[in-house]
């Protein structure tokens, strides 16, 4: 509601036009994805892919993949979150590179958990897998 029609509405104190505002702009901003997801999928179907069915890549690396293949790519913290927090992928472990700069840094390596991929329909299982997973 804008805050002209507020006031034609009897809304004298501004006090009150400001809370209804701030009440207004909160309600506005949290919005949830169409799916009721917490993570996107689209860029999840895109990790795994490149990641494929046995393979293990660095945050950088997936970064990297991202960047050259979608107009839209998450920021640094936004794919460490997706990675973390979808349930798609785990952890392997962490190394020391190099930066471009010289300096040297901890990067986390990621890999794909086979059955909530399957379970999603972001991976097709092989014949083994559909054993594995029955």
């Amino acid at each position: 509601m804008h805050l002209d029609c507020m006031r034609n509405q009897g809304y004298r104190t501004v006090t009150s036009v400001r809370l209804i505002y701030r009440l207004h702009c909160y309600s506005t901003m949290t919005k949830r994805r169409r799916s009721g997801k917490k993570f996107p999928p689209r860029l999840c179907r895109q990790i795994i892919e490149y990641l494929g069915a046995d393979g293990q890549a660095t945050t950088r690396e997936i970064y990297g993949h991202l960047c050259e293949r979608t107009k839209m790519t998450p920021t640094r913290n936004q794919l460490s979150n997706i990675l973390t927090k979808s349930g798609f992928f785990q952890k392997e472990g962490t190394i020391r590179m190099m930066n471009v700069v010289g300096t040297r840094s901890v990067v986390t390596i990621w890999s794909v958990v086979h059955a909530k991929a399957i379970e999603e329909g972001f991976l097709n299982p092989t014949e083994i897998e559909k054993n594995y997973i029955e």
